[in-house]
């Protein structure tokens, strides 16, 4: 299974510069440890869509368990990409 959280950690990065790669794993939470509101997660989500190939949210349900975490998102993005290869 790939794992996406180098990807998520460089987009946060480049969202938020005073954050380094280093200080971030997969348990940071979105909002209780970086501040992340629905403008974050935009911005977040339309850099993953540029970054991680094949990668579109497109009409995906999200529920908030999906990004709690770096981790969980990197888990919502491999089940998507599986979605998106069946669909396809």
């Amino acid at each position: 299974m790939t794992d996406y959280s180098a990807q998520i950690i460089e987009a946060i990065c480049e969202i938020d510069e005073t954050r380094s790669p280093g200080s971030l794993g997969p348990q940071t939470r979105f909002e209780a440890d970086l501040g992340f509101d629905s403008g974050s997660f935009i911005e977040l989500f339309l850099i993953l869509e540029e970054t991680v190939e094949g990668f579109t949210l497109g009409s995906a349900r999200l529920a908030p368990e999906d990004f709690s975490t770096i981790q969980a998102l990197s888990d919502f993005i491999v089940r998507r990409m599986i979605e998106l290869r069946v669909a396809a």
